[in-house]
């Protein structure tokens, strides 16, 4: 089995963190260490979920202090994290997102003569049909998947009329993916998405297969859910924690302070339009070959979150 670690900085609720917890132990996690950022629950997760309190404690501790937006605060914790791993690998995710295909990622690497410095699983971004319950985390059961850059430029427009621009290969959030990075490296840095080196990208072994049966990829939940997703933007514009969002994120901030000006009624339009689609809409997107369905994490929210 794939020896790795698990480190994520979050603010979520505490039955989200469970699930997301769950998810990643019953895929063989040695240790999760889970930084919150926020009113942290104070619960026992169990002997392999270690949770920090950052806390103004905490930040005291660090050289520097809070750093003043999200992604600073997530490479912070990533190289104390990456310090701390004792695991052969340290994997670096959200608690929106959800790597699949473990036995496969593991089997690669083992081929190897040399393991790779970072192993990359790029996204694959939960879209929801018009039936599917925008109000129940994690329910969407279906997914798109990045476009190249031909069709990227092209058919966003096309799939999703007058928000086209808001999208990068095709999706809202990234498609990049995220990386297990090999324990013991020196003179590193851990970006959110990549691993440096003196300011250089370091390559990493890149796994993908988005069949969805026995497939790798990354399930990215850019939206849990649509009273999730309110809660994120809301929560971002009154922190005003954007400084690092980027120019397509920018964009999508102005839209839903437009629509957040109108009402709830064009907010959840808004909702439908971005992270929505229609069963024929969903049907020529996989006939392109740009979304599947997977309805395992689904599945599982519907049982965890009925407990």
């Amino acid at each position: 089995m794939l020896n790795y670690e698990v480190v994520t900085l979050t603010i979520e609720a505490e039955d989200r963190i469970r699930f997301f917890l769950d998810h990643y132990l019953r895929s063989g996690a040695a240790k999760i260490t889970l930084f919150h950022d926020g009113d942290a629950p104070r619960k026992d997760f169990g002997d392999r979920v270690t949770v920090i309190h950052c806390d103004e404690t905490f930040w005291a501790s660090v050289e520097g202090g809070r750093p003043g937006t999200v992604e600073a605060r997530q490479r912070c914790i990533y190289g104390l994290a990456y310090e701390r791993c004792s695991a052969d690998w340290l994997l670096v995710v959200d608690t929106d997102e959800f790597i699949v295909g473990f036995k496969r990622i593991e089997n690669a690497v083992k081929k190897l003569p040399t393991p790779p410095e970072a192993v990359r699983i790029p996204s694959a971004e939960a879209i929801f049909l018009s039936e599917d319950g925008l109000s129940d985390d994690f329910s969407a059961r279906h997914f798109r998947i990045p476009q190249n850059k031909y069709l990227a430029q092209l058919l966003p427009r096309a799939l999703y009329p007058g928000n086209g621009p808001l999208f990068i290969r095709g999706l809202l959030g990234h498609s990049i993916g995220k990386q297990f990075i090999k324990t013991g490296l020196e003179g590193i840095q851990i970006g959110i998405h990549s691993i440096f080196r003196q300011e250089i990208p370091v390559p990493p072994l890149c796994i993908v297969d988005y069949t969805p049966n026995n497939g790798v990829f990354m399930c990215h939940f850019d939206a849990i859910s649509y009273p999730q997703w309110k809660e994120k933007w809301d929560r971002r514009i009154r922190n005003r924690d954007t400084a690092e969002m980027g120019a397509k994120r920018d964009r999508q901030m102005e839209l839903y302070l437009q629509k957040s000006a109108l009402g709830e009624d064009a907010l959840i339009e808004l909702f439908r339009d971005l992270y929505g689609v229609s069963p024929r809409k969903l049907q020529v997107m996989k006939t392109l070959g740009l979304a599947f369905e997977f309805a395992e994490i689904s599945s599982q929210a519907q049982r965890h979150f009925q407990k």
